[in-house]
This record gives C-alpha cells, structure tokens and sequence, in this order.
C-alpha cells in the first residue's frame, strides 16, 4: 500500500511540474544522468526571452532540517558559472545534463529525496520560480523502488 501511494504522489508531483521542469527519464533515482528542460515561458515566467539561463541547484535529503531545506547547492550565485550555464534549445526553452549523484557530490549514504531548483540570469538579478514564487522542485525515486 505504502509503494502504491508513493507511486500516486510521484506521478502527481511529476504531473504538476511537468508543464515547467521537463525531466528526462521522467523518473530519476540519484543514480542518473537526467536532462532538465526548462520552460521560461512558465513559473512566474520571469526570463522570458532570456539568451542565456543559469540553474542554482540543489538537493533535499534525509539530513535536510526542512522540505526547503538544501543541501549540496551547486551554482555560484552572481556570476557567469560555466557549470550551470544552460543550453538555449529555442523557444524559451533551456537544458542542462546532469549526472546527480555525481554533479552533486552527494555521499552514497545519503538519501536524495528530490531536486531542487531555481533559474537565473548570470548576475542573479532576475530569477525563475515556480508560478507561486517558490523554488522549484522534482521528486527522486529511491533506488530499492526502481
């Protein structure tokens, strides 16, 4: 029963957020290499028309002290970071590959229960957030469920 209500939550979370973060594979464990498409069109739509887009990321964990809480946080904020630095696709639409546990540098001890995200401009003046202003986040399936 417990697996069959994570599944609904994950489905419905990947659901809502599918408009805005495009992942791929839909459903990640720490263990991939994902590709996160972002939708600047979408959120609080606040890059818009935007060249270049620069992710801030991070992870919630077991050990973080709250849902919001990240740990791991990659991405300079302020400045030009080439290893953030996303890949406009056109059409508001900009991407980046990352190898989570990898990227992140996460221990094998650690439990990634999802990733975190905002989206900036280089100088971190203008900001993408999820359409309630909040950062944006996307579930991680666990390894044992997959």
């Amino acid at each position: 029963m417990k697996y069959i209500v994570f599944v609904f939550s994950l489905a419905f979370t990947i659901f809502v957020n599918a408009q805005l973060l495009t992942v791929n594979p839909a459903f990640p464990t720490v263990n991939d290499v994902v590709t996160i498409t972002y939708d600047a069109t979408l959120g609080n739509a606040a890059l818009v028309n935007q060249n270049q887009i620069y992710c801030h990321t991070g992870l919630i964990t077991t050990t973080s002290t709250s849902p919001t809480n990240w740990q791991y946080v990659q991405g300079t904020w302020g400045t030009a970071d080439p290893d953030v630095a996303m890949t406009n696709i056109g059409n508001n639409k900009h991407q980046i590959t990352l190898d989570i546990d990898q990227f992140y540098g996460v221990p094998g001890t650690v439990t990634v229960l999802k990733l975190a995200f905002v989206f900036r401009t280089a100088n971190g003046s203008i900001v993408g957030r999820d359409s309630d202003g909040s950062d944006i986040y996307y579930d991680l399936v666990q390894p044992w469920l997959h």
